[in-house]
């Protein structure tokens, strides 16, 4: 791993394959280097509002039925709630979620972030993911935008 993140590249061969959500995505400050084929692609993003599209890939299946794994989609909401308030140096801090429906191999869940909190240093953000038009999860995000990188503060 780098010593200094700020002299991190990402060596991926496929690092931006997944990268065709028609953004510009010299915007996004949040998460630029994250593997989309894991959380999803961000197709939208204006301020305080993100849109984040999530195909259901055999890498994330946990059985011969083709469920997906709920941390694969727990984890593409965090990416559209962190992409919402789209801060270099937020990190999640606390979540309350709900998975309304099971997704299995090839479904495509759009999870749509909204910031409702945005004048303080706690950002509280909902996302709601639908399959079609269906609501298969509801969470709400607090995000905490600090400084600097969490990795350079000095917990210990």
């Amino acid at each position: 791993m780098a010593e200094n993140m700020d002299e991190y590249t990402d060596e991926r061969e496929d690092a931006t394959e997944y990268k065709d959500g028609g953004i510009d995505y010299s915007t996004v400050k949040a998460n630029h280097l994250i593997n989309q084929h894991l959380v999803g692609i961000l197709d939208e993003l204006t301020k305080d509002e993100a849109i984040v599209r999530l195909t259901c890939t055999e890498d994330m299946v946990l059985d011969e039925k083709g469920l997906i794994h709920s941390g694969f989609i727990f984890s593409s909401a965090n990416y559209a709630a962190t992409a919402a308030v789209n801060s270099p140096y937020s990190i999640l801090a606390v979540s309350k979620v709900n998975f309304l429906a099971p997704l299995a191999l090839n479904d495509v869940v759009i999870f749509k972030a909204k910031a409702m909190q945005t004048e303080s240093r706690k950002r509280v953000v909902e996302v709601i993911g639908y399959l079609h038009d269906v609501k298969v999860f509801e969470g709400e995000f607090s995000v905490v935008v600090l400084e600097r990188h969490v990795m350079s503060l000095h917990l210990m």
